[in-house]
């Protein structure tokens, strides 16, 4: 018998005696008496053997203790992780129109890459590579960018195409700045349904104002909040998330326009969220990065100072994204195939293009699909929060070990568990007081 490496227990200067495991992503308090216990068995296995065989019962059933170590769960995940990497069923495209942007935001990843627009026949290719997949039974969309609505036109065509040629679409989105969703390009998507649409707000008028601007440094926020009701006019049933992205300079004027959204639209198909700014490429000039463990202050200050809702709790990853999935590519506007939103637009990340069966890349193919994954990595092995962690970013991951890079690949939930978990505790308590 073992304990579990994926136990947290602690004792909280506020709640008393508290075991949290993630493998089961469950949460107990515990008489003082039976965490004395576990303290002991955490440090030597052997003092399970002085336990009632009902209470090893019971520990086992909740996985707190194990009948051998915690490799099966390891192998189980990282079993469902290849399946999700490598299944056929399903096509992902994120679709860049356009390389172009009307903004010039000042923390932008994109801010150097040359403005294209997708023509004719790149259209027409994209149509016939979907077709190619002859055994996938859906097709996901996200149009992307640059700016998206830039390149209208072309998505009018495509969608047009994919529409005679009797394609599924699965599930239907878009990134955009909001600017250009105006009543044309609204009410065109009536007819071919969106079921998500992410917009950028960056808190309230004077401070997206100050940072989502024009090319000619004009604000934004009144054009998007008329855009967002406009949209909202034509498509009641796409749900609008709206991003926040956040650092050091803004932060204090989330709650502002969180309070606005939920004032001004109330429904429950249009949802907000902070986004904290991390600088990929040095471009980001003025941001000033709001650190792992000020993230985390910020969600529980947004629940107890302004009474917004955050959920404090976990919940199990699987782990990866898009960039490992086999059947899912990033295309530009010249018809090349990526498998990173981050790689749009460098010529050495091309993995292939519409119209060629070749793959110019394969060492960036592999990498994405067959580099070092958390399951690789001996830190996130002997982790106790691995269960609810999905590893990290694939490209940070990668940039780290190809140019040695120091990017935090960590969740904030590893330095931070304890005081989530308090907050989660305090939380529940006062929804079964009420």
């Amino acid at each position: 018998m073992y304990y579990s490496k994926y136990n947290y227990l602690f004792k909280s200067s506020k709640y008393g005696f508290l075991l949290f495991n993630a493998e089961t992503n469950s949460f107990a308090e515990l008489t003082e008496e039976l965490y004395n216990t576990l303290e002991r068995v955490k440090l030597d296995n052997k003092y399970i053997n002085n336990l009632e065989n009902d209470l090893i019962k019971q520990l086992v059933m909740a996985k707190i203790v194990t009948s051998e170590n915690d490799n099966n769960f390891f192998y189980e995940k990282r079993l469902m992780y290849y399946f999700r990497s490598f299944t056929n069923k399903t096509l992902g495209l994120a679709i860049a129109p356009t390389t172009y942007c009307n903004f010039a935001c000042p923390y932008c990843y994109e801010h150097n890459r040359l403005p294209i627009f997708m023509d004719e026949k790149i259209e027409t290719d994209l149509v016939s590579f979907i077709k190619k997949h002859k055994n996938i039974d859906e097709v996901d969309i996200t149009w992307y960018g640059g700016e998206p609505l830039l390149g209208i036109k072309s998505i009018k065509r495509i969608l047009k195409q994919i529409k005679d040629e009797n394609i599924p679409i699965r599930r239907h989105g878009m990134i955009t700045n909001g600017y250009l969703l105006n009543e044309e390009n609204s009410a065109f998507f009536k007819d071919y349904n969106l079921n998500y649409i992410q917009i950028t707000l960056d808190g309230d008028k004077k401070s997206h104002d100050s940072r989502r601007v024009l090319s000619n440094g004009k604000g934004t926020f009144d054009k998007i909040i008329h855009n967002i009701d406009i949209f909202k006019k034509y498509n009641p049933d796409t749900f609008v998330s709206i991003r926040v992205n956040l650092d050091e300079t803004n932060k204090s004027r989330y709650t502002a326009l969180n309070n606005m959204v939920r004032e001004r639209w109330k429904d429950n198909n249009i949802g907000i969220y902070p986004a904290f700014v991390q600088d990929f490429s040095d471009g980001c000039t003025s941001c000033d990065m709001i650190s792992t463990n000020s993230q985390v202050q910020f969600y529980i200050d947004l629940y107890k100072n302004y009474n917004i809702p955050v959920n404090f709790y976990s919940q199990l990853h699987i782990g990866g994204c898009g960039a490992t999935n086999l059947n899912y590519y990033v295309v530009g506007p010249k018809g090349e195939l990526y498998k990173c939103w981050n790689d749009i637009g460098v010529k050495d990340k091309v993995v292939g293009f519409l119209d060629k069966e070749m793959i110019p890349n394969k060492n960036v193919l592999s990498q994405y699909l067959a580099g070092p994954t958390m399951f690789d990595d001996i830190s996130c092995q002997n982790c106790n929060i691995f269960p609810i962690c999905s590893g990290g970013c694939e490209w940070l991951r990668l940039e780290n070990i190809k140019n040695g890079t120091n990017y935090n690949l960590c969740s904030s939930r590893k330095e931070n568990l304890e005081i989530l978990l308090e907050s989660h505790y305090e939380k529940r308590k006062i929804s079964q007081s009420v």
